[in-house]
């Protein structure tokens, strides 16, 4: 008997969030990584807050089936990567992945475990390529709500018709209540996964994810 796709796609997920969960206690052990950080201009940011191994693997995962499948095609960006977890999960999945991240700390960790290419130092309300990629992820990188709800709202003018937003942990009302997207559900419904978010325009009505 062919085992379901759903069985695959919870063991290899079980697989990968068990592998992450263990790399990312080590590496922030190791160099012992804060969870908050102020910046020279006095805002406060998330240094390093991980996010739910399980479910990001399987977000990122479906998501990439949802688009394609086209290995190495979809442009992902983690704004405030951090240490670069989701950036080497979504690698592992099958995106061309990269991470910004603005402290310099957390970004030299990141720079030596995924890579210097595929990574930007920066801060991300002045990070001007946002309409080159297909998929933007974020965790709240910001602790503060009106500094949040104000980048939400400029990711959304910056990113290109037909890209897919996840605003993990917040600002997901900013793109429920604009006109110009509309909310994803992925196979199998059954399943949960983070809010997903796609730029209406020409790339979708053309079915660019085809």
């Amino acid at each position: 008997m062919q085992p379901k796709r759903e069985d695959i796609d919870s063991r290899m997920i079980t697989v990968l969030s068990d592998l992450v969960r263990c790399y990312i206690g080590f590496i922030a052990r190791s160099h012992g990584i804060q969870n908050n950080y102020r910046s020279t201009a006095g805002v406060s940011h998330y240094g390093f807050v991980p996010t739910d191994t399980m479910l990001v693997s399987d977000t990122l995962l479906r998501l990439f089936r949802h688009m394609g499948s086209a290995w190495n095609r979809h442009k992902f960006l983690d704004i405030g990567c951090g240490i670069g977890n989701v950036v080497r999960v979504a690698q592992i999945v099958g995106f061309d992945a990269y991470g910004l991240e603005y402290n310099k700390k957390i970004y030299d960790v990141a720079k030596d475990l995924i890579g210097k290419h595929c990574l930007f130092k920066g801060d991300m309300t002045s990070f001007k390529k946002y309409g080159e990629y297909d998929v933007l992820y974020y965790y709240i990188p910001i602790a503060n709500y009106e500094t949040m709800d104000k980048f939400a709202k400029e990711l959304a003018e910056a990113m290109k018709c037909g890209a897919y937003v996840i605003p993990h942990g917040g600002t997901g009302h900013i793109f429920q209540e604009s006109t110009e997207f509309e909310s994803i559900k992925l196979e199998p419904e059954n399943f949960n996964h983070f809010f997903i978010y796609r730029k209406r325009g020409a790339a979708n009505d053309e079915g660019a994810d085809d």
